[in-house]
């Protein structure tokens, strides 16, 4: 998930260095927060907000591909341990299920600002959820929530 975050963090640089204007025609303005995003000063903040949001992908993507390191081999060196396993200790799973319910609430809240930002530029949808263009990303998005919150759970059982 922090490599998935870190991606987005990248891609920010380019929207708001070389990609907002691409799409610009006259008469649409598009807002968010109920202010345009072609506004200078608020491209002028955003581009701040892109470049430190590109400093920390870069500390998160380490950190990513660290973690995926550490439980490599943490769980390769278990399953082949001779040795009978001692008291186990819940603060990696207590963090990593914190961590899951603190990147599932960033992502309601960022879905909750999209809606907000359709609503408030009068974005209609074209087709109803239940057309296949609107039904798989849905079903897709419902299946990793229960899929997180259930490997939450299963961490601190275990």
């Amino acid at each position: 998930m922090i490599l998935v975050w870190s991606a987005i963090a990248f891609a920010n640089c380019w929207v708001w260095f070389a990609g907002v204007n691409l799409g610009k025609k006259d008469g649409c303005d598009v807002k968010v927060f109920s202010v345009s995003i072609y506004h200078d000063a608020w491209q002028t903040f955003l581009r701040i907000v892109a470049v430190i949001g590109c400093i920390l992908g870069m500390v998160f993507t380490i950190i990513g591909i660290l973690a995926i390191r550490w439980n490599l081999t943490t769980s390769f060196t278990q399953r082949h341990s001779k040795e009978p396993s001692k008291r186990r200790n819940l603060r990696p799973e207590l963090r990593s299920t914190a961590f899951q319910i603190v990147m599932g609430a960033l992502a309601i809240v960022v879905t909750e600002m999209t809606e907000m930002t359709m609503k408030i530029n009068d974005y209609q949808m074209s087709e109803p959820l239940g057309s296949s263009r609107q039904l798989l990303p849905f079903s897709i998005a419902v299946v990793n929530v229960v899929a997180t919150i259930g490997s939450g759970f299963r961490n601190l059982v275990q």
